[in-house]
């Protein structure tokens, strides 16, 4: 485990996504919390019954 930027004890994550080939290409840095962000967003209608208006996006530091 690691801490993160405020100090909380955050576990790596490990994800992949299937490349245009259908190989499983595993995500580093980043891009994992983008990816998770996305499935959640994606998937929130069928989890909560909430429909999913917008992603939000950092513009700065």
């Amino acid at each position: 485990m690691q801490r993160s930027r405020e100090g909380a004890l955050i576990a790596e994550l490990m994800m992949s996504r299937q490349d245009v080939d259908g190989r499983g290409v595993e995500l580093a840095g980043s891009t994992v919390a983008l990816e998770l962000q996305r499935r959640v967003e994606a998937g929130l209608e069928q989890m909560l019954g909430v429909r999913f208006l917008a992603s939000e996006y950092q513009t700065g530091p």
